[in-house]
């Protein structure tokens, strides 16, 4: 019989968190790398956003604890 193997919601929160909080650098970084000229304001959005969700992330998770 097959066990189900569990998440751990702790670590892939933790794992989904740090990956976004890179997410912009690594795009920023890319675009350079291939020549792809983008507005740093567009990565000061992209930041933002991504900001915007962890925060919400943080809030909602207080709800279901």
């Amino acid at each position: 019989m097959k066990e189900e193997e569990n998440i751990s919601y702790p670590y892939a929160y933790g794992r989904l968190n740090s990956g976004l909080d890179m997410l912009a650098n690594m795009l920023q970084w890319e675009c350079m790398r291939k020549g792809i000229e983008i507005d740093d304001e567009v990565v000061d959005i992209l930041q933002e956003m991504v900001q915007n969700l962890q925060k919400k992330a943080v809030v909602e998770s207080y709800e279901h604890a």
